[in-house]
């Protein structure tokens, strides 16, 4: 019997284990690949600060230990978020993507629509669970 496809679990602001939705509906389907996308167009930004990917770095730290608690190792990879989906398709050929809905900029705002089309195309489902109300 063919082993279940994997599903991302697309980490963006929400930085835990715990209370993780799209954590727990992916572990439901079957192997999970946890993934965070350090994006130089976020980090470059003018209303990025280093404060904040202080509090970033410090968070990941953090989640890679409660994931592998969980058994699983997080991955972490540099690039703009439509390019490292691609790459890591092409090494795993996942089927789903959970992640947060995220409230953010227009930076964000057009990157999860750009990932969007790259979803559609590629024929992956990706599930954004809301985080608010």
């Amino acid at each position: 019997m063919p082993s279940a496809p994997a599903s991302v679990v697309y980490f963006k602001r929400d930085l835990r284990t715990s209370d993780q939705r799209p954590l727990v509906q992916a572990a439901s389907l079957g192997p999970v690949i946890p993934l965070y996308i350090i994006e130089p167009s976020l980090i470059h930004a003018p209303d990025a600060s280093r404060r904040h990917f202080d509090w970033v770095r410090a968070s990941l730290i953090e989640l890679r230990q409660s994931l592998l608690l969980l058994g699983t190792p997080l991955v972490v990879r540099v690039g703009e978020a439509v390019d490292v989906l691609e790459a890591l398709h092409t090494q795993t050929r996942f089927a789903y993507i959970f992640s947060h809905e995220e409230t953010g900029n227009a930076l964000t705002f057009a990157r999860d629509r750009a990932v969007a089309k790259w979803c559609a195309h590629r024929r992956i489902v990706w599930q954004e669970t809301p985080q608010f109300g």
